[in-house]
């Protein structure tokens, strides 16, 4: 009998394109197997389609250079974590992490060097240069660092928050720049940082990233609790555009747009919202990991955009889609009648997934309440209780109680009630469905 083998190169394709078809059913595809690094990935940047970097903990970085089909080690000569990796072209790019420590190549990583001085020993979380000379970075205790000689010298900028922990930087240009960080903090300067201004960010809960894809006007950052406030006056006003309608997963990795229609966010246990809309909606798609994702990003040329995650244990997933060119903005039609659909996949055995819609006859906003009970009537978790617009929405159940402990196999029911804002319970606005846990 002939036995068959298989070389790893072709077993790798094999496994991700089974992969591809069967657990990422949104288009999500991992990568990155031929790396062997199982260190978590903070942050990922493509100048191209086919030329991107990732860094991470204990010093990775990690460079391709076919679209990330390969990854190769590159050299960091640091074992301290390293948070963030940004390039402006194939040989200009910075690195920084761990006590201030800001990495520089010019030659596309073959060799880093630090920086003379990076201006502070706080551990920075993100950087971001809008051309090859000037750029932020920000991290811990309200530390926001400049550079205006491409990266060899940093000096600190005062801001007024020394205490907040800053997250995400996103610079225009050399003059105006947007940070946003802890207790929903959101920082906006016109003058290069000479002069910090705090701005209302609409919530109290910490921002993990911030970006202006196209202009100086519309923003959106993201974090804690799903949060994303967007903001369409270059940043003096902000409103809250997604508010934890997917079971308040942490949007640890923060926020992403490719332009003012296409965007990403993405954290805790797989957790991945998008919306093609400029966040009129937002949807829930299946990553197909329930590892932590830590950073994104995305770049578009003409009708197809690239994206990269990276996250928790060398985690990278790759997806591309085809847009249209100068088209409208998708505008999705608010439902008419309120429904609530069976969970998919059912019966499961990890996490299932649950879809509802809001009609918008029932007025502008909603008591919601969604509890899943097991088959003696006993409350087992409550996935939403909080007010609702009219809309579609997406919800996943993990298999855990509301102490996160796991629930035996068995059947269950998930129950959504509708309420007035009075109280009063709507006639014809509760439903409920049976589920199975398989174990």
């Amino acid at each position: 009998m002939r036995r068959l083998f298989l070389s790893f190169p072709i077993f790798a394709v094999l496994l991700v394109a089974i992969w591809a078809t069967s657990g990422y059913p949104q288009g999500w595809v991992p990568q990155g197997y031929d790396t062997l690094t199982t260190r978590d990935l903070y942050g990922v940047h493509f100048i191209s389609p086919d030329t991107g970097w990732a860094a991470g903990s204990h010093g990775t970085i990690l460079h391709t250079t076919d679209g990330g089909a390969n990854w190769l080690h590159q050299t960091s000569n640091t074992t301290d974590d390293l948070k963030d990796v940004k390039f402006v072209n194939s040989r200009l790019g910075w690195a920084v992490g761990y006590h201030g420590l800001i990495l520089l190549t010019t030659d596309g990583g073959t060799t880093w060097s630090p920086a003379t001085q990076s201006g502070t020993e706080e551990t920075l979380w993100r950087c971001s240069f809008p051309d090859s000379l000037r750029g932020w970075a920000v991290g811990e205790h309200g530390a926001i660092v400049h550079t205006s000689n491409a990266g060899s010298l940093w000096v600190a900028q005062t801001n007024g928050v020394p205490d907040e922990w800053l997250k995400g930087v996103f610079a225009y240009d050399s003059l105006r720049v947007w940070v946003c960080g802890k207790n929903g903090l959101i920082l906006k300067t016109t003058d290069g940082g000479r002069s910090w201004v705090e701005k209302p960010s609409g919530t109290a809960m910490h921002l993990n990233g911030i970006v202006f894809p196209e202009d100086t006007l519309k923003g959106w950052a993201g974090g804690k609790w799903e949060k994303i406030v967007y903001t369409t006056d270059g940043g003096e006003d902000w409103e809250v555009q997604m508010d934890s309608v997917f079971d308040g997963k942490c949007l640890r990795g923060g926020v992403y747009f490719a332009d003012n229609r296409y965007g990403w966010g993405v954290g805790k246990k797989g957790y991945i919202v998008s919306t093609v809309n400029g966040g009129e909606g937002w949807e829930c798609e299946e990553s197909g990991t329930s590892v932590d994702l830590l950073g994104l990003h995305a770049v578009k040329r003409e009708d197809q955009i690239y994206i990269w995650v990276v996250g928790e244990s060398g985690t990278i997933l790759y997806k591309e889609m085809q847009v249209g060119v100068d088209e409208e903005p998708i505008v999705r039609q608010l439902p008419t009648t309120f429904s609530l659909a069976q969970n998919y996949p059912n019966p499961f055995n990890s996490t299932t997934t649950i879809r509802y819609q809001l009609s918008a006859v029932s007025g502008q906003w909603t008591a919601v309440t969604l509890k899943v009970y097991n088959i003696l009537g006993q409350e087992a978790k409550t996935l939403i209780d909080s007010y609702q617009n009219p809309g579609f929405y997406t919800v996943y159940w993990d298999g855990k109680d509301s102490q996160g402990n796991e629930v035996p196999s068995g059947v269950y029911f998930y129950k959504l009630v509708l309420n007035s804002v009075e109280g009063t319970q709507a006639k014809g606005c509760t439903a409920t469905r049976p589920m199975v846990l398989l174990r």
